[in-house]
């Protein structure tokens, strides 16, 4: 996301870091339109030129920087072996599933999610719903793991479990503020929670 937005905002010289990407994952400011200096003329019109070209760029991006993170396939791996019915829901295309394919680790999952299958984005629960009834569980019966708030919120609002992993956007207060069942430092730790719920 940090590469396709610098690359989008490059000719208007405003500098995109990880940081300023983290905080709009974290704080859920309208994104594009808060990037541009206020007295930026056709504000609305720029922000959605920026967005345009920063889509753009992203399937390639996705092909040079896309990567699991570190030990993921091993906690996945571990879940499945437990005979869990496994889910994605992701609010992006289905582009960003590329990593995980390229791994093998798609096979694992029961039912996958993405923004093309929804009409309405995160904090809405259409989402989760759309996969849980894939998956055919009630969400009494399922837990959502995810690192921003909106995660969060759309658990809340599907009525399912809610478990914040502190090692993407989200900060940990913020997380904790929105109150999920648990916070996690890495998804290392989920196979060992799974353990005791089953207990």
């Amino acid at each position: 996301y940090r590469v396709c937005t610098e690359k989008a905002f490059a000719p208007l010289q405003i500098p995109i870091t990880t940081n300023i990407i983290r905080h709009y994952f974290a704080t859920h400011q309208p994104f594009w339109e808060s990037l541009l200096p206020t007295d930026t003329s056709n504000h609305r019109l720029t922000a959605a030129d920026l967005e345009t070209k920063a889509l753009q760029h992203f399937p390639d991006a996705l092909r040079k920087y896309g990567k699991i993170i570190p030990s993921l396939s091993q906690t996945i791996d571990q879940l499945c072996s437990k005979g869990l019915k496994l889910g994605i829901f992701t609010g992006s295309t289905s582009e960003v599933l590329e990593p995980l394919k390229k791994q093998n680790l798609l096979s694992c999952f029961h039912a996958i999610t993405t923004a093309e299958d929804i009409n309405h984005h995160k904090p809405h629960p259409e989402g989760l719903q759309h996969c849980l009834r894939q998956l055919k569980v009630e969400p009494t019966e399922a837990v959502y793991v995810g690192d921003t708030t909106m995660d969060i919120q759309a658990c809340r609002a599907a009525g399912t479990k809610s478990i914040a992993v502190l090692s993407g956007a989200g900060d940990c207060s913020k997380l904790a503020a929105e109150g999920p069942d648990r916070i996690i430092h890495s998804h290392q730790n989920l196979p060992a929670i799974v353990n005791r719920k089953s207990e």
